[in-house]
């Protein structure tokens, strides 16, 4: 699953009960991160500390638990595109990701298999995080005749030149793992299919909630160079905001990208002794999820993890890891998605997609963090995606 490096220097912690600053994003952002457009002023859920009535913590805790339960369900396939493929034999296309990680390494291969039984080609670059680099993988897909573009982890907003140059040569771009399915398509980009950031982080939220009683004291971990990681903050608050307003709160616990491995433990430990009260920590990457475990056991305390992606499951099935995590697709199954994206695009009829999530805990994550454990009910999808593709 997705695991863009992402995290902080500690610093003296003032009080979780605040509104949160407007988060804005720098040159290294641009360059890192899938995304980093500022999401604006928000204020913090809650914070006040006043006890809620027992009507109110039951409502709380009845609509948490709902909505987390009926994410813990198995994983089925998402709608998939009906496309001609048979009409994509002898045409090239293209994947160009945001950084070579085994998340993305493992979803191009995986596109490349899906293309393969159409007859057709992938091109696989990589962009290394730099915009230069990015325009010109753009610039080298179009000089080889892509007939298809498609981007992973890169947010068109931030890049808007490298798009610029496949709008120009006519060439459809599907935008994948945005993390944001309802942004607005910029110029050059046909469709978005990712999962969504916003969702994902309700239900850290509402998982949190519900295993706190409504009394949740959360420290989210996130990083301002990170689009998906502010956007998953901003879901966690708006949602304990909504479900639990008056004795229920959130504390920002903003990263930096270029020294999370050296300074993330520190921050947690800083962050835990300056607010004793908080009862849950929130990690918008599982990136994140060992330094902040680090951390919290150097202290001997035992506050509860939660992630997302999946990627820190091993380690959480052995005993030595998060509480529970929201897990994305398989990497192989994104990559199939992704392929079916640009072949639809390819053939002048692009669509959007929201692509599932799941919740899992130890009540439902088994012994083995394979995907083939993880997702049984996902066993042999390419035969779906064979039949939904004609071939």
């Amino acid at each position: 699953m997705h695991d863009k490096p992402i995290f902080p220097a500690a610093r003296p912690r003032a009080s979780r009960r605040r509104t949160l600053a407007a988060l804005g994003a720098g040159a290294l952002t641009a360059v890192l991160a899938a995304g980093c457009s500022s999401p604006g002023s928000q204020s913090a859920a809650a914070g006040g500390g006043t006890p809620s009535s027992g009507a109110a913590a039951s409502s709380c805790v009845s609509a948490a638990t709902a909505r987390a339960t009926a994410a813990m369900a198995p994983m089925a396939l998402a709608t998939i595109n009906q496309v001609n493929a048979s009409a994509m034999r002898g045409k090239t296309f293209a994947v160009i990701a945001l950084t070579s990680v085994p998340s993305t390494q493992e979803e191009s291969v995986a596109m490349q298999q899906a293309l393969a039984m159409a007859g057709a080609k992938l091109l696989i670059f990589s962009g290394q995080g730099l915009p230069d680099v990015i325009t010109q993988d753009f610039q080298s897909a179009v000089t080889q005749h892509a007939a298809g573009i498609v981007t992973l982890g890169i947010n068109p907003a931030v890049f808007p030149a490298a798009y610029a140059v496949s709008k120009a040569a006519n060439i459809p771009v599907v935008a994948a793992s945005t993390g944001e399915p309802q942004a607005p398509l910029t110029d050059g980009v046909g469709s978005l299919v990712t999962v969504d950031s916003a969702q994902i982080g309700a239900l850290q939220a509402d998982y949190a909630l519900e295993h706190t009683g409504c009394k949740l004291h959360a420290a989210v971990i996130y990083t301002s160079a990170s689009k998906n990681t502010l956007d998953q903050l901003n879901a966690v608050t708006a949602e304990v905001k909504s479900l639990c307003p008056a004795s229920c709160s959130v504390d920002p616990v903003p990263g930096d990208i270029a020294t999370f491995p050296t300074t993330m433990s520190g921050q947690v430990q800083t962050t835990l002794q300056h607010s004793p009260d908080i009862n849950f920590l929130i990690s918008t990457s599982d990136s994140f999820v060992p330094y902040v475990i680090q951390g919290r056991n150097a202290l001997s305390s035992t506050v509860p993890v939660i992630g997302c992606t999946g990627t820190a499951l091993d380690k959480a099935i052995a005993g030595d890891g998060e509480t529970a995590d929201v897990e994305w697709p398989p990497n192989t199954v994104l990559g199939y998605y992704f392929a079916g994206a640009v072949m639809s695009a390819a053939a002048g009829t692009p669509k959007s997609q929201t692509l599932p999530v799941r919740l899992v805990d130890s009540t439902n994550w088994g012994t083995s963090a394979a995907d083939s454990a993880q997702y049984p009910e996902l066993t042999g999808y390419q035969a779906a995606f064979k039949k939904a593709w004609g071939l």
